[in-house]
């Protein structure tokens, strides 16, 4: 087990509203990654969360690869897919400390040199039909985790992506706002400099 999963693992917090569980996309050796999965499948099943964590991944690259990609609405995408930087992590359940946790936690793995890329933080949970609660958390986890760590200021950053996405004065309707509309609620983690 890496670093990353024994630190989410044992800050896992089961919430009143119920379970959380996260996937974080490892991409170690072939055995580990075995290890893992069926790890990972087994506690999927425990928890009975639907659709399974592979499939939202499934789903989520399908609409990066498609839209986000295709549709060229973001010309930086594409490298990181490519050069095989590009982590996915699944955080399931909606408590709050819980999903702004492992944001934080890419946060600050990804303004490392030794870990370039960008991740994407899926939280499939984490308020899919109320845009405002999602983007407080946005602005919470930017205002206090990169405040706190003046490690990450100009080296790391949020891109928020959500099935409600609205731009500031856009308008619920507006078709700006599909640029940043996502299958499931996502933290997109951005090294500035790549």
């Amino acid at each position: 087990m890496n670093f990353q999963q024994t630190f989410l693992k044992t800050n896992t917090v089961k919430s009143s509203r119920g379970n959380n569980e996260v996937d974080d996309g490892n991409n170690g050796n072939l055995t580990e990654k075995e290890e893992n999965k069926k790890e990972e499948e087994e506690e999927s099943d425990s928890y009975n969360y639907q659709p399974t964590n592979e499939i939202i991944k499934s789903q989520s690259m399908d609409w990066i690869k498609k839209v986000v990609i295709g549709y060229n609405f973001c010309p930086f995408a594409e490298r990181p897919l490519k050069e095989n930087k590009l982590k996915v992590s699944v955080v399931r359940g909606d408590d709050d400390e819980y999903v702004a946790g492992a944001v934080a936690y890419e946060l600050i793995s990804r303004s490392d040199d030794a870990h370039p890329g960008t991740t994407i933080v899926i939280a499939p949970e984490y308020h899919p039909d109320n845009f405002a609660k999602y983007f407080s958390l946005v602005k919470f986890i930017e205002d206090t985790v990169c405040a706190e760590h003046d490690s990450l200021e100009g080296i790391v950053q949020i891109a928020p992506f959500h099935p409600k996405f609205e731009f500031a004065g856009s308008g619920e309707g507006g078709v700006d706002n599909y640029t940043n509309r996502s299958p499931y609620p996502m933290f997109h983690i951005l090294r500035e400099d790549e």
